[in-house]
């Protein structure tokens, strides 16, 4: 499992977005899930790729829908 680790830092380069942005979507909880390290902010790869999945969209007019189906 530690192999398939990522820092907030590597998925954010990975992503092209700033660690600012995973921070928010950590506080909001709209990001990919996490762990916490003491102050680290670990991702797991399956993780990540799960939560990207669920975002695929085939039109940009497409809704988006959260955990519970709610747009």
């Amino acid at each position: 499992m530690l192999d398939d680790l990522l820092t907030a830092e590597n998925l954010a380069a990975r992503l092209g977005l700033s660690r600012q942005s995973l921070a928010v979507w950590r506080l909001n909880g709209s990001g990919p899930p996490f762990y916490k390290a003491g102050s680290r902010v670990l991702y797991r790869v399956c993780d990540v790729e799960e939560w990207l999945k669920a975002r695929r969209r085939t039109s940009t007019s497409t809704p988006m829908r959260d955990v519970g189906g709610q747009e």
